[in-house]
C-alpha cells in the first residue's frame, strides 16, 4: 500500500524492536539519523544523533530489523511532504 507522510514525521526510531515494515521511497526525502552510546553508557535515545544520510525516490529502508530480528539501526524522519 501507499502511505503519505507529512514533513517531520518520524517513520522509525533507532532501537525500536517492533519491526513490522520495510519502506520504499516513492516521493520526497527522508533523513537518516544514527545515535551511538557514549562512554558513560548514555542510552541511544538520549545520545546526540548524527546525520548519516538522506534517502530519496527509489531507495528503501527498514530491511535490517526484519531480516535479522534486531532493533532498528537508525531513526528515519520525513523531510518533505
Amino acid at each position: 500500500w501507499k502511505e503519505s507522510v507529512a514533513a517531520g514525521t518520524q517513520i522509525i526510531t533507532q532501537g525500536d524492536m517492533s519491526a513490522d515494515y520495510f519502506y520504499i521511497v516513492m516521493e520526497g526525502t527522508f533523513e537518516v539519523l544514527v545515535s551511538e552510546e557514549n562512554q558513560a553508557g548514555q542510552s541511544v535515545e538520549c545520545a546526540a544523533a548524527t546525520r548519516a544520510g538522506t534517502l530519496g525516490p527509489g531507495q528503501s529502508f527498514g530491511e535490517l530489523a526484519l531480516m535479522y530480528i534486531a532493533p532498528r539501526a537508525a531513526t528515519i524522519i520525513a523531510q518533505s511532504d
